[in-house]
């Protein structure tokens, strides 16, 4: 009778327990308020990232091409630039916009002797440039050039000139003079328009004979 009534007691007592309302609260989220569904600044496991937005000034920059249009394309052989009208290598530089949209260029225009030149010969070896001493750089630098470019548009970038003559690549360039006999292929590099990569010309074809 005695273990009958202490089973009774044990049993009230448990059914006077906290109720709903005095039930303790589930754990928090360990995720910051602010941060869930869409409010959320990086995407969660298995959702899908969105692609990165494009500078539009890389896209317009990329449209554009550079080509060098050399004065002349042929040298007489031993002539010296500094001496001869027909030894010098000199001529314009075009840009052209290649998109099916107009485009602004904001740019310091680079002069000769600020550009990467390399002549390719046809027996491999590389040759370079030497230039005239440029003259006596602007107080505050030069002015930027602005202007617009139309689809499909081209437009002339600068004149390059001021080359004195020319040495081997590995050779002192103390040692310059005229190039050999044989035929070149020239690329002009190093032209920045805006903030996208540098440009460079298409290969030109030169030949001293």
């Amino acid at each position: 009778m005695a273990r009958w009534l202490r089973f009774l007691v044990a049993s009230a007592l448990a059914g006077c327990g906290p109720g709903p309302a005095d039930a303790p609260e589930g754990p928090a989220s360990m995720e910051p308020e602010g941060t869930t569904g869409s409010n959320r600044s990086e995407p969660g496991p298995g959702e899908p990232t969105r692609p990165a937005e494009e500078d539009p000034m890389d896209e317009e920059t990329s449209a554009l091409s550079i080509r060098f249009e050399p004065a002349r394309s042929t040298f007489p052989a031993g002539a010296e630039p500094q001496r001869s009208i027909e030894a010098r290598l000199e001529g314009v530089l075009r840009v052209r916009n290649g998109s099916d949209a107009p485009v602004e260029i904001v740019a310091v225009i680079p002069a000769a002797f600020e550009l990467e030149w390399r002549l390719l010969a046809a027996d491999g070896t590389v040759w370079r440039p030497t230039f005239l001493p440029p003259p006596m750089p602007r107080p505050g630098g030069r002015p930027p050039r602005r202007f617009t470019l139309g689809p499909g548009a081209e437009e002339l970038l600068t004149t390059l000139h001021g080359i004195s003559g020319f040495f081997r690549e590995g050779a002192e360039p103390s040692t310059f003079g005229p190039l050999p006999v044989g035929r070149y292929e020239l690329v002009i590099g190093g032209v920045r328009l805006g903030e996208g990569p540098p440009l460079e010309t298409a290969p030109v074809t030169l030949r001293v004979e």
